[in-house]
């Protein structure tokens, strides 16, 4: 028994589950670059780089350990080179609610000035 117990608190390899997320780009327009993370944005300390994204595309799932550092914060630059900032949460629900690990699509649109993320639970790939 101590010893499945030592299995369930570290796990197999000693690896962690992951939230694996990938950008739905509904803005109508391509992305330049996407950062998903704190530090977001060139390279930020936390962030990751999902490059380029066309119009209606969706990216790959990238693994990111399951901490909102991870995926709490997002910025990306549209093709008519517009800045955009933001949050995967609203800010009354930050610190009050992490993703569990799992598969998750961000889909991202933009209502003028503002960019609008929605998460949307996926079922695991086959």
């Amino acid at each position: 028994m101590f010893l499945s117990g030592l299995l369930g608190l570290f796990g197999c390899g000693g690896s962690k589950e992951k939230v694996h997320v990938r950008i739905q780009n509904n803005s109508g327009q391509e992305i330049t670059q996407f950062w998903l993370g704190t530090g977001s944005g060139s390279g930020g300390s936390r962030s990751r780089s999902y490059g380029q994204i066309a119009a209606g595309s969706v990216t790959g799932y990238k693994a990111l350990e399951p901490s909102f550092a991870a995926y709490g914060k997002f910025n990306f630059i549209a093709a008519d080179g517009r800045k955009y900032l933001g949050s995967t949460f609203p800010t009354e629900e930050i610190g009050r609610r992490e993703l569990s690990p799992g598969y998750y699509t961000f889909a991202v649109t933009t209502v003028g000035d503002t960019a609008v993320l929605r998460i949307i639970s996926d079922p695991p790939p086959r």
